[in-house]
């Protein structure tokens, strides 16, 4: 029996890594430009039409080559990858720092500065758990009550490095090409930091925010993501999150995603279903996720 979980397919061919329910992938035709086909089946089993594209590149490089039918697709240019892997998906949701936005040095800044008040012990690079609410950590490091105080502290702090964050790569090209209603943002930071980060790299601002202000209960537990998909109106399992940290990993594996891709090396060991150092290595079209399979790091390569 299936377990509720998106499925993937290598080479343009429907996949079960898992044992999961197969879905054929799409047809080039529904990629427009951004995709190029041919017919061919890695997987050995029933032909199906594959996609090949420029490795980590975003999806408006891709290359334009297009045809009516894949058995009259031509084959793809010298050097262009041919292992990808598809995942059908109905809804993307994106955690914030580390995924979209490059925020680690301002915060380790603002972090450092309010640590040397709040708690003089503490170091950003050594001791900062990625992907948990800023309110979670700050209770593991004052007494209850000061409690408020520090944290109104850390807001401060942040909100004025916030404008030295800048963009991962690919995300800017990524979220141009996401349809409205298909995609939200699912953050550990508070509202008022969000959107100064957003705002700060230059990044599509989303129509549905779910933020720290948003859940009773914060990553590595399930209620984010959970509410990520509500907000997309979609079931947990019809959805795909992004996530660098392994709280994040946790959270989304606990509310029940369909796929999980990692981003960034800490991400690997956490059962993401594929990690990649960032956004260039993957498109969304029409349902399908493509991930570049020579640019995976769960791969080796």
């Amino acid at each position: 029996m299936p377990d509720g979980r998106a499925s993937g397919c290598r080479g343009g061919r429907t996949a079960n890594p898992r044992g999961r329910l197969a879905t054929p992938a799409h047809s080039a035709r529904e990629f427009g430009a951004q995709l190029a086909t041919r017919n061919r089946c890695a997987s050995g089993r029933s032909p199906g039409p594959t996609w090949v594209a420029t490795p980590a590149h975003s999806a408006r490089e891709f290359a334009p080559q297009l045809a009516t039918r894949p058995d009259q697709a031509p084959p793809p240019p010298a050097g262009y990858p041919e292992d990808m892997t598809d995942f059908t998906t109905r809804g993307l949701l994106f955690d914030c720092d580390g995924v979209l936005a490059d925020s680690h040095d301002s915060a380790a800044l603002a972090w450092n500065e309010w640590a040397l008040t709040w708690a003089p012990s503490f170091d950003f690079h050594r001791d900062i758990v990625h992907g948990r609410r800023m309110g979670d950590s700050v209770a593991e490091l004052v007494a209850p009550e000061v409690f408020t105080e520090a944290e109104s502290d850390l807001v401060a702090a942040e909100l004025r490095t916030a404008a030295r964050v800048l963009a991962m790569p690919g995300a800017v090209d990524l979220l141009a090409t996401l349809p409205a209603g298909s995609w939200a943002v699912v953050t550990s930071a508070l509202r008022p930091l969000a959107t100064a980060r957003i705002s700060a790299a230059g990044l599509r601002f989303p129509e549905l925010l779910v933020t720290a202000d948003d859940v009773t209960g914060g990553k590595p537990l399930p209620e984010p993501y959970l509410r990520g998909a509500e907000a997309l109106g979609l079931a947990p399992a019809d959805c795909t999150v992004f996530e660098d940290a392994p709280a994040g990993i946790q959270s989304a594996l606990a509310a029940g995603v369909g796929t999980v891709v990692g981003i960034g090396t800490a991400a690997l060991g956490y059962g993401a279903d594929a990690v990649v150092p960032d956004l260039r290595a993957v498109a969304f079209a029409d349902g399908v996720l493509r991930v570049d399979d020579s640019a995976r790091l769960d791969l080796g390569r």
